[in-house]
């Protein structure tokens, strides 16, 4: 298995259910910043609720998936929930490797007016941070709905 077959099965087996659970919830939260991919490791880094950020890398080898983090609990073993975090961040959140900025930006630009507000008020709909900087926008502009 390489990484980019990584699902979430896998990752309650690595991690455990508690683990992963937690990780999930890390995730749901948006804590994972600056995820980086190779062919066989990830890198990111975890935005502490309590505590300055972690560094997390996750690899593949032949002996499977591992990984390690800076927390404490990770000193005395090598996975925890920001492995976990991170492994949900990338079975959730990734696209196809070979899609980059210029070809989504090509796609955008194909778009109608029209379409591209459809877009924008649809991802408003499922991220509060982007729909907050809308109404901000709209606030600083004056519009009126």
């Amino acid at each position: 298995m390489k990484l980019k077959n990584v699902t979430e099965d896998d990752i309650y087996t690595l991690v455990g259910h508690t683990l992963a659970g937690r990780g999930y919830d890390d995730y749901e939260s948006g804590l994972v910043k600056n995820l980086k991919v190779s062919e066989t490791a990830i890198d990111a880094e975890m935005a502490g609720r309590s505590s300055p950020n972690y560094t997390v890398k996750v690899w593949y080898d032949d002996d499977g998936i591992d990984g390690n983090c800076t927390c404490s609990y990770s000193q005395g073993f090598d996975v925890c929930q920001h492995v976990a975090a991170v492994l949900f961040e990338w079975v959730y959140e990734r696209v196809d490797e070979g899609v980059v900025e210029s070809q989504i930006r090509q796609e955008l630009e194909r778009l109608s007016k029209s379409e591209l507000t459809d877009l924008l008020m649809e991802a408003g709909k499922d991220n509060p941070v982007f729909y907050r900087r809308l109404r901000a926008l709209v606030a600083k502009t004056g519009s009126e709905g």
